[in-house]
């Protein structure tokens, strides 16, 4: 495996798959709580259908970066132009750090998270256009998974910027529960 996080999510995963038991997890044979569980249990689910091997680790990692650089592409269509989208899609498709260190190709749980938080923003973006309180619960869903996947510290500091920018926005009443 890449680096000593895969291996370790990748070693905790195992030992939820192999005991069934998924809460607490546990790093040989220890309580771990240096991460949230969510993307520990979808590899744990990968190991259980396709058994262990690197594949089964980093196979969430893919398709979280790839959904990753089609919420990007919708973002920006949204925001400026079917072109800027293009190109901002492009560029993050063909980083090295984002594909091969940090996100697409290792078991960690980066690509989960910018996922998260990327579909989380464009969401809330579409809920203030749309004046949808649907899309806004959906978008505080996928910010509060940012907590699941990452740290529970990071929830607070998304939903600052989320609440922020709907502040900004002028479109607080709009979302008002009467």
């Amino acid at each position: 495996l890449h680096n000593d996080d895969e291996a370790k999510h990748a070693i905790v995963a195992r030992e939820a798959a192999m005991q069934g038991s998924w809460l607490p997890l546990t790093f040989d044979g220890k309580p771990y709580y240096s991460k949230p569980p969510l993307r520990i249990w979808l590899t744990a689910l990968n190991f259980e259908l396709a058994g262990v091997n690197a594949w089964a680790v980093r196979l969430w990692s893919g398709i979280f970066g790839i959904a990753t650089v089609l919420v990007l592409y919708l973002v920006g269509r949204r925001l400026w132009s079917s072109r800027i989208a293009f190109f901002s899609a492009l560029i993050l498709l063909t980083s090295h750090q984002y594909l091969y260190n940090h996100c697409v190709r290792t078991g960690e749980t980066d690509a989960m998270l910018i996922f998260c938080w990327t579909s989380g923003l464009l969401l809330l973006q579409l809920s203030i256009r749309q004046e949808s309180r649907t899309l806004l619960f959906l978008s505080a869903g996928f910010l509060g998974l940012c907590g699941m996947v990452k740290h529970l510290g990071f929830v607070p500091i998304v939903l600052s910027i989320a609440i922020g920018y709907v502040w900004l926005a002028g479109v607080w009443r709009t979302f008002s529960l009467r």
